[in-house]
């Protein structure tokens, strides 16, 4: 259940702390709001903490925010500029029971959709094959297969893969679900269980990974997982990197040439220069970059979500930490 936030007076200005990376992009968007009635607190305040202890509201990147919200007890309200809380979920229980936090997943979706065909579509026709003959200047047509007689699996069936698998719809000739309660979602030919008797890893062509970070799903995706999955399966993690067990999964690779590897996120962030990804054929790496949240796309989220803060009414994309998403 959402909860409501409980304003502790409709006079006085409201203190809201950000702490965010991209910092003076902030800075620029905010201050030119007409806003009155709040007194913003930037992390570049040589008095941040001191100034922070009036805030009750604090915006920014989850990771930064971690650091400073058991120390600031007042704060009845987090948004964070992402969509995952993962690193709040060790600090969770030194946090008020109270807290509302509340993220950006509204953008994710759409662009995470966007990254994920581009992925599918870079990969099926063959256009690093073409970027390389074209450097040499051969001339090497590639067969394909179109993805509109494949099958897709979403892992995930949250808001996130909900919307990826609404915009992944009209490309393939079906795009499954698969969740812990296999409940039906718009957007899905069918949503299955992880033990469901009907599941056959082996149908889908594209198997996209959207789970966030929970106890439930670290480790999720192991040897059992992969060597389950078609000999040319191409699977894509958006999600968290802590759900692939990475040595399973190059092992998978290996096994069956034809399969592909697109890894936006990963166990360590940035991935370490020595580590096998990099290198392996079957690979494809990018900076985690599916969905990025620059300030301009996340404003209009935080401030629909200030109006309903500010009227006492329930906010928007609320977590639950306790599930921890």
């Amino acid at each position: 259940m959402n909860k409501k936030p409980v304003i502790m007076s409709q006079n006085e200005p409201l203190w809201i702390a950000v702490v965010s990376e991209r910092l003076e992009q902030w800075q620029r968007l905010l201050t030119t709001q007409d806003r009155s009635d709040i007194h913003w607190v930037f992390l570049d305040d040589p008095d941040f903490f001191a100034r922070a202890k009036r805030c009750t509201v604090m915006w920014g990147d989850t990771p930064v925010a971690a650091q400073w919200l058991p120390k600031l007890p007042n704060i009845r309200w987090f948004h964070t500029f992402y969509s995952g809380v993962d690193t709040l979920l060790p600090v969770r229980g030194a946090l008020p029971t109270d807290l509302i936090v509340t993220n950006s997943r509204d953008i994710a979706g759409p662009h995470i959709a966007e990254y994920a065909l581009g992925q599918v579509l870079a990969h099926t026709r063959h256009w690093a094959t073409f970027y390389e003959a074209q450097k040499q200047r051969q001339w090497q047509p590639q067969d394909y297969v179109t993805i509109a007689e494949a099958k897709a699996l979403i892992l995930g069936t949250g808001a996130i893969g909900a919307t990826v698998a609404q915009r992944l719809a009209p490309w393939f000739v079906q795009v499954d679900g698969l969740s812990r309660s296999g409940q039906p979602k718009p957007g899905f030919t069918q949503v299955l269980t992880w033990g469901d008797a009907a599941l056959d890893l082996r149908a889908y062509r594209v198997i996209i990974n959207t789970l966030p970070s929970t106890p439930d799903t670290v480790e999720r995706l192991d040897r059992a997982f992969f060597t389950a999955t078609a000999g040319n399966m191409l699977f894509i993690n958006v999600g968290r990197g802590s759900a692939v067990v990475e040595s399973d999964l190059l092992a998978a690779l290996d096994d069956a040439p034809a399969r592909h590897a697109v890894l936006d996120v990963f166990r360590t962030e940035p991935l370490p220069a020595e580590h096998p990804f990099w290198r392996h054929p079957q690979v494809t790496v990018t900076p985690h970059v599916a969905a990025q949240s620059q300030p301009q796309w996340v404003l209009p989220i935080v401030l629909d979500n200030l109006q309903r803060y500010q009227a006492g009414h329930a906010l928007r994309n609320q977590v639950d930490l306790a599930a921890g998403y």
